[in-house]
């Protein structure tokens, strides 16, 4: 069976910090995968936890016509 999945996802990379003591625990139960602005760190944490990653360029600012392509 599929497990469910489950996207973790941030503006920039350094707000995953928040998530690494959680991420094994809900490994047990989801198909987790990161979801952040490029960086090294994206790439760092998700290497360590051993779940994917999916690169999202996400402005801060509010940009409707960015946000809606």
């Amino acid at each position: 069976m599929n497990q469910i999945k489950l996207f973790l996802i941030t503006t920039i990379p350094l707000s995953l910090n928040f998530f690494k003591g959680q991420i094994a625990f809900l490994k047990k139960d989801f198909e987790i995968s990161l979801v952040s602005s490029n960086g090294e760190l994206l790439h760092a944490i998700a290497a360590s936890e051993e779940v994917n990653f999916h690169v999202l360029n996400v402005k801060r600012e509010i940009s409707i016509f960015h946000d809606i392509i």
